[in-house]
């Protein structure tokens, strides 16, 4: 028995228990994972979702930012489009002052171009300034007899206004004046009264005389052509297209009703000082929206004055600030139309506006 113990002690070799640890450690390493496998699919998972409470409050949330980021989306993207319209009025204005510089008149709501011994256009202020906004190839249409083309001229289009649904269409209006006193206002009739920009200085002064307005609110249904129509002519009354006949528009003085001379304006001239409220103003019924500048910028309308700067006007302006706004040279400005007094007007205050 101890020959037996002895040699079998004898031959567990350091290599041989070494042998053996590593094979015992590997079986137990074997069952013992099969063993954690065989467990862990027996776990019951526990897979819990949104309950209806906590669904509602996310929604609830979602629904809060998004009240909350439209407004301020709204409100960036009519800010793009004040300040496009802005750029358009004050692109037109240094255009009307180019063409004051070089012809000596700021273009009136109705000027000639005599194209032959026998044929005369009469153009509004739109065609007249085409060569200063670099479309000199239709304004050599107009000064050559031809009838105005189909062309759509951004800059004159608002981009809040409907107006750009319509070919040759136009958002913008001239000061406009029907009577033969320069002290009234800014654009004539070019074949009767020219008046050039040293006259407004003299006067009430160009940073305070309205030059362009937007004219093309809600209430417009009618859009003015900058061509003044097929034949490059802007009718009997800053005009454009025909509307109604036997309307009399609030323009007209005394009551007097145009016939077939009644168009679509492309100027602005004021009712009267008793109305008030003249912007964004008046109701189709009537036609007065077609004397009133409008927009559909919320709260006013923009406008650009002589000197060429652009500014906004609110619609809460008094009818007798705009009439301040709109004469040349106040102090001997008459009365016309005859139901607004323009010698009551005084002097401007820059505060009320």
């Amino acid at each position: 028995m101890g020959l037996r113990g002895t040699s079998g002690t004898a031959n567990m070799t350091p290599e041989y228990l070494t042998k053996q640890t590593s094979f015992r450690l590997t079986i137990n390493q074997r069952y013992t994972t099969a063993a954690t496998k065989d467990f862990a699919m027996h776990i019951p998972i526990n897979r819990r979702g949104f309950t209806l409470v906590e669904l509602l409050v996310v929604i609830a949330i979602i629904g809060t930012l998004m009240g909350l980021l439209l407004p301020a989306v709204q409100s960036a993207r009519e800010a793009g489009r004040r300040n496009t319209c802005m750029n358009n009025l004050s692109q037109l204005s240094k255009a009307v002052v180019a063409f004051e510089g070089r012809r000596q008149f700021i273009p009136g709501w109705k000027n000639i171009l005599k194209y032959s011994a026998s044929g005369t256009n009469t153009p509004p202020w739109p065609v007249m300034i085409l060569p200063e906004i670099e479309r000199g190839d239709l304004f050599s249409l107009a000064d050559s007899g031809t009838t105005a083309p189909l062309s759509r001229i951004e800059l004159f289009n608002c981009p809040t206004s409907v107006s750009d649904l319509v070919v040759n269409s136009i958002a913008y209006a001239g000061n406009s004046v029907r009577s033969t006193n320069k002290a009234d206002g800014v654009m004539f009739d070019a074949s009767v009264v020219k008046l050039g920009f040293d006259y407004v200085s003299s006067g009430d002064g160009c940073a305070t005389t309205l030059l362009l307005s937007e004219k093309c609110g809600s209430q417009i249904n009618t859009f003015p052509l900058w061509s003044g129509g097929s034949g490059f002519n802007a009718g009997n009354l800053c005009a454009a297209q025909t509307i109604t006949n036997g309307t009399a528009y609030p323009e007209t003085p005394s009551g007097v009703v145009y016939n077939s001379a009644l168009q679509t304006p492309l100027g602005f001239i004021l009712a009267g000082v008793s109305d008030s409220r003249v912007i964004n103003a008046g109701t189709t019924s009537t036609n007065e929206p077609y004397s009133f500048p409008s927009s559909n910028h919320p709260g006013g309308v923009l406008v650009t004055f002589c000197d060429g700067h652009s500014q906004f006007l609110s619609d809460s302006i008094a009818a007798k600030v705009l009439s301040q706004l709109m004469t040349s040279k106040s102090a001997v400005a008459t009365s016309s139309p005859t139901d607004c007094n323009y010698r009551t007007l005084g002097v401007l205050n820059e505060a009320d506006y």
